[in-house]
């Protein structure tokens, strides 16, 4: 029996700059980043934004995310996986 995920709309930030962004010595990442460091297509990252809450922030036509926030959310979404 699948479990109801509640869908988290991804974050977009109003500025189209990301220097306009609040940085706090955070690292990160653009999307192909993000498809290195998953192995995963673009299609499929878009796909895990919209369907399973992977945080993003969109600046612009870019998609931006924070490592810490892509690490959290494998170490949440992983273990459904199996």
């Amino acid at each position: 029996m699948k479990k109801n995920l509640k869908k988290k709309k991804p974050r977009r930030i109003t500025s189209t700059r990301l220097s306009d962004v609040p940085m706090t010595g955070e690292r990160w990442l653009n999307m192909t980043d993000v498809m290195l460091m998953l192995q995963l297509s673009r299609v499929t990252i878009s796909k895990y934004i919209k369907e399973k809450g992977l945080p993003a922030y969109k600046v612009g036509k870019a998609w931006n995310f924070k490592k810490s926030e892509i690490d959290r959310w494998l170490r949440q979404f992983l273990p459904r996986i199996h």
